[in-house]
């Protein structure tokens, strides 16, 4: 199963790059309490030459000094004729560490998923789930359930805990 939830997330901080074009001039807070800069209620699009194949919004975009929080994330993206879709509650990225917060991720019309907390390492690309997780996956008219407490994928391999499923065999 490939999973490009985390491809998302590098592009969302790699768009997030454009926000620091160099001004003529900068005033840093050097408090670590308090936002280097927001920005609110904000939609980003990513254009090719031929479609928009990127949207992205939140109700909440902050840089701080050490971290970067985004509220209510929402990433749509479409590639080869298929989409992603992204949600999350909370976004933050400290060092190159992604941590997200009541997650929910789709795979074209087939793949549902949904975890309480991910972390996404950028350096080893290991991600964690350190949660209740489960994912839906419609086949044909079915619906197969798989529900587990925690999830490593690294590699394309996954490994995980207590897996309880439920398939469908009509």
């Amino acid at each position: 199963m490939e999973i490009r939830v985390f491809f998302f997330l590098i592009l969302l901080f790699s768009l997030a790059s454009i926000f620091f074009i160099e001004p003529k001039s900068v005033v840093v807070n050097k408090n670590q309490d308090r936002a280097i800069f927001e920005f609110s209620n904000f939609r980003v699009y990513g254009v090719t030459e031929i479609s928009t194949d990127l949207i992205l919004q939140a109700s909440k975009a902050s840089a701080f000094l050490e971290k970067n929080i985004v509220l209510d994330l929402n990433i749509l993206k479409f590639e080869n004729g298929k989409f992603e879709r992204l949600f999350a509650d909370r976004a933050i990225m400290i060092d190159k560490i992604l941590s997200f917060e009541n997650a929910k991720y789709q795979l074209g019309e087939r793949l549902y998923s949904n975890a309480e907390n991910i972390v996404y390492d950028l350096s080893s690309k290991e991600a964690l789930i350190d949660s209740n997780f489960s994912f839906n996956y419609l086949s044909e008219g079915n619906t197969h359930k798989f529900y587990g407490e925690s999830l490593v994928y690294k590699n394309s391999i996954i490994k995980a805990d207590n897996i309880k499923a439920i398939i469908d065999l009509r």
